[in-house]
C-alpha cells in the first residue's frame, strides 16, 4: 500500500469511465427523429442503454467522492463539501435553467411539450424532475442530494471512530428500502432518481474502497471478464427487464463498463483522450446541440431523421469541447468567460491530465490500520 504521500492524483481508467458513459449519454439522446418501425428499434437501444449509464454516472461520482474527500491526507468539512458541491453542481443547474426559459417557450411550436411563459412553469423548471426546463440536468439534482447524504453518513462515522464499513452497509440498506418500496417517490427536486440510483453510488464507493482486492481475483483488464460481465449483463437485462429485480443487470452493464476502460487503460488506447477532462461540460450542453440538431433544424432541412442523429451526436460532443476550450482560453484576459465558467462549473484553467500513474493502484481508502501504518 503507498502512503499518502506518494497516492496517485489521478486514475486513467476512471477518467476513461466518465469518458464511456458521456459518449453513451450523448448517443442515447440522437435519436429523437425516428418514425416508424426505426422508432421502434431506436427506443429499445435506448432502453438497454438506459439500464446502465445512468448507473455508471452515479458509480463513478461514488468512488470519486471518496477517492477525493476521504483519502488519506483529507479532511474536507461538511460545510466547505456542500459549499464545493453547491457551487458546481447547483450554480451551473440553476445558471442553465433560468436562461434557457425564455428561449423554450419562444420555442415551443417547435418542441414536443409546451412551456408556458408563467410563474408556474418557470418554477417547475426549477424543482419539477419531471418537468424541468432543462430536462437531462435532473441528474444535478439527484447526484447533489446523493452526495450530501453519503458524504454526511461516512464524514459522521469517521468522526465517531466508527468502522466505515458501516456506514455502507447503512447507506446500502436506505438506497435498497427507496428503491424497492411500493410507493411513487415525489419529483420534487428529482428525489426520486435519488431513490433509484443511490445504491450505485455507494456501490462506487465500495469499490473505491475496495477496488484493489477484486483485482486481485478477478482480471477487470481481461478480455474475457468483459464478454463475461457483457453475457451477463444482456442476459440479466432480459430475464429481469419487467421485474422489481430488473436493476441487479444494472451493475453487470457497470461491470462491463469497468473491464472496458480498464482495457484500454492497460493496453494503452489512447481513443478516448481527447474527452477526458470536457465529459461534465458535454453534459450540460449537449441537449442544446441536440435540441438545435434534431427540432429546429428538422424543421429547415427535411433530411432523413439518420442525419440529424448523427450531426446531433457529434456537435453534441465536439461543440462543447471546443466551447469550453474557448473559455478556459479567453478567461485570463476577461471577467466575462471568467465568469461564465463559473456559471458552468468549470475550471478557468485547463489540467492537463497526468497519466504517469501506477496503474495498478486502483484503490485509495486503506483500512484504518492501513492508514496508520502508512504514517
Amino acid at each position: 500500500m503507498e502512503s499518502a504521500g506518494k497516492r496517485v492524483n489521478f486514475i486513467r481508467y476512471i477518467a476513461y469511465l466518465q469518458a464511456i458513459g458521456i459518449v453513451l449519454v450523448v448517443f442515447g439522446h440522437s435519436f429523437h427523429q425516428a418514425t416508424g418501425e426505426d422508432a421502434a428499434v431506436c427506443n429499445r437501444i435506448f432502453a438497454i442503454m438506459h439500464n446502465f449509464r445512468m448507473p455508471l454516472f452515479m458509480f463513478v461520482s461514488g468512488f470519486l467522492m471518496m477517492y477525493t474527500t476521504f483519502c488519506p491526507g483529507k479532511d474536507v468539512t461538511p460545510r466547505r463539501f456542500i459549499r464545493n458541491k453547491f457551487r458546481r453542481l447547483i450554480v451551473p443547474f440553476l445558471f442553465l435553467s433560468v436562461v434557457t426559459f425564455l428561449p423554450r417557450c419562444f420555442l415551443t411550436p417547435m418542441a414536443d411539450d409546451v412551456v408556458s411563459l408563467n410563474w408556474e412553469s418557470f418554477f417547475k423548471g426549477l424543482f419539477s424532475g419531471y418537468s424541468l426546463t432543462v430536462p437531462t440536468l435532473w441528474f444535478l439534482q439527484a447526484s447533489f442530494i446523493t452526495l450530501i447524504v453519503c458524504f454526511t453518513v461516512v464524514w459522521a462515522f469517521k468522526k465517531l471512530s466508527f468502522n466505515l464499513d458501516m456506514a455502507f452497509i447503512l447507506l446500502m440498506v436506505i438506497f435498497m428500502t427507496t428503491l424497492i418500496m411500493p410507493y411513487n417517490v415525489t419529483d420534487f427536486f428529482s428525489l426520486g432518481e435519488v431513490c433509484n440510483l443511490g445504491i450505485f453510488f455507494v456501490a462506487g464507493m465500495i469499490f473505491c474502497r475496495f477496488g484493489e482486492k477484486v483485482e486481485k481475483y478477478l482480471r477487470l483488464d481481461s478480455p474475457v471478464v468483459f464478454v463475461g460481465f457483457l453475457a451477463l449483463w444482456f442476459g440479466l437485462f432480459l430475464w429481469l427487464e419487467d421485474t422489481p429485480l430488473y436493476f441487479i443487470s444494472s451493475f453487470f452493464g457497470i461491470g462491463m463498463c469497468v473491464s472496458l476502460a480498464r482495457i484500454l487503460d492497460s493496453r494503452n488506447i489512447r481513443l478516448l483522450d481527447w474527452i477526458v477532462g470536457s465529459n461534465y461540460i458535454i453534459f450540460l450542453l449537449h441537449w442544446y446541440t441536440a435540441v438545435m440538431s434534431q427540432q429546429v433544424l428538422h424543421h429547415v432541412l427535411p433530411l432523413h431523421w439518420a442525419w440529424h442523429s448523427l450531426l446531433a451526436f457529434t456537435l453534441g460532443i465536439v461543440l462543447p469541447i471546443l466551447f469550453l476550450r474557448l473559455l478556459q482560453r479567453k478567461a485570463p484576459q476577461s471577467r466575462f468567460y471568467s465568469g461564465l465558467l463559473w456559471l458552468l462549473g468549470q475550471n478557468k484553467i485547463r489540467r492537463e491530465v497526468n497519466f504517469n500513474i501506477c496503474r495498478d493502484s486502483i484503490v485509495c481508502c486503506p483500512k484504518r490500520d492501513e492508514r496508520s501504518s502508512a504514517r
